[in-house]
């Protein structure tokens, strides 16, 4: 490998040593989603005195919500002309939901608080990924630009923590959900930045032209998709619970452990985007579902501390490879609709996500966590499989001519 390519390095560049204004917005969308996700269970048990199952029943009911608004606010974003403030109205109906869990008394005042307002979380994240994608002029650049915001965003995911945590103990676990609603009004400023205008057919400030429908290899990379990232769901809710209650480790020597897949996201998602822009993104998607079979399979049979923390690594190469380059193969399948083609992804996404969690609880409760991680790993070959036919070479149609040998034999010849 001999560096990143021109337009790749030109997009990392911008991202972390100049262009503050376009990845700020990013960082604090991952920042506000990984407190969100890390404080809410606890809010639920530690506050309002519910039972475990309750937080399964919450998520669910979110992410049932999720996918149809995000499918449908993705098509609504590509076909007006007032994009970025389809997105501030967005952005500022979520703000208006984490304000209102200062006054949440009860799980189902949470649930409807969630539904309502916080199902939108993925809708959002759809139109800050679709703008930044429309400022491309090519197909290299998308790639580029896709790959790089999720670089941002995993960065969210590796600061958002320790902001949570800071705010936890200085405000307590009520307040510290309530002040995402500044995080949130940050990532509301991806709409408000004026990007430079590109040549191209469909700019971001009018109504996209909309692009052909996905055919049946469109459905191979959709499906493969969604069953490979039911590997990460299955890794972030069941991997702690392995460590401490199986392997006896202790708590805090996993929570350190667990903080190597984030950071080491920082780094494989550039490269996943640079192999993406060498060999194309179907290809490295591949990879990473391979390398998702691999890593649940081997947590499966896992025995140490030191194998979690090297299969760590692994895991944040499926996330690089699968979510990340993933969406930026989505994303070119629905051609000048960007903003459908990643709510496309994230409620993909979102169908892992309850897979993941309710099929991982089943197999949990009968069978015992580690063929919780051998299903994932059947998920994400059968993925690997699906994916694979997506790459196999189409067979080229037979031109029906007047040279074809059947033209031919159907065709009376009168002599001269």
């Amino acid at each position: 490998m001999t560096g990143l390519s021109s337009a790749f390095t030109s997009q990392v560049t911008s991202l972390f040593a100049g262009n503050i204004r376009t990845s700020l917005p990013v960082i604090a969308a991952g920042g506000a989603s990984s407190i969100m996700f890390t404080l809410l269970p606890v809010f639920i048990i530690e506050v309002l005195g519910e039972t475990h199952s309750w937080i399964g029943g919450y998520f669910t009911a979110v992410t049932f919500t999720s996918i149809p608004v995000t499918l449908l606010l993705g098509r609504l974003a590509d076909r007006i002309a007032h994009k970025r403030a389809l997105g501030l109205c967005t952005a500022t109906w979520i703000v208006l939901g984490c304000v209102l869990v200062v006054s949440v008394q009860s799980i189902g005042q949470l649930v409807i608080v969630g539904i309502v307002f916080l199902s939108l979380f993925e809708a959002l994240n759809a139109q800050i990924f679709a703008i930044g994608r429309s400022a491309a002029a090519s197909e290299a650049e998308e790639i580029a630009v896709t790959t790089s915001m999720r670089t941002a965003y995993a960065l969210g995911y590796v600061v958002g923590p320790m902001i949570g945590a800071l705010l936890t103990a200085t405000l307590g676990i009520r307040l510290a959900l309530v002040s995402c609603a500044v995080l949130f009004g940050l990532a509301a400023l991806t709409f408000c930045v004026k990007r430079v205008s590109v040549s191209r057919a469909d700019d971001e400030d009018t109504v996209a032209v909309r692009g052909d429908a996905p055919g049946q290899h469109a459905g191979f990379a959709l499906a493969a998709l969604c069953l490979t990232l039911t590997t990460p769901i299955v890794r972030s809710a069941f991997l702690v619970v392995l460590a401490t209650s199986v392997l006896d480790i202790p708590l805090d020597r996993v929570l350190l452990i667990l903080a190597v897949a984030p950071l080491a996201e920082l780094f494989l998602i550039p490269l996943c985007g640079s192999l993406a822009l060498r060999w194309g993104p179907d290809r490295v998607v591949l990879l990473g579902c391979a390398a998702a079979v691999f890593e649940m399979g081997c947590l499966a049979l896992v025995t140490s501390l030191w194998q979690i923390a090297l299969l760590q690594l692994v895991g944040a190469f499926v996330v690089a490879a699968v979510m990340s380059v993933g969406m930026a193969m989505v994303q070119g399948l629905f051609s000048g609709r960007p903003a459908f083609g990643t709510s496309a992804f994230l409620a993909t996404r979102s169908v892992s996500s309850l897979m993941g969690n309710l099929g991982g609880g089943v197999l949990a409760g009968a069978h015992g966590l580690r063929w919780v991680f051998a299903g994932a790993a059947a998920l994400a070959l059968i993925g690997t499989t699906v994916m694979s036919m997506r790459l196999m070479p189409r067979r080229p149609r037979t031109a029906y001519t007047e040279s074809s040998p059947h033209h031919e034999s159907g065709t009376r010849h009168v002599s001269g």
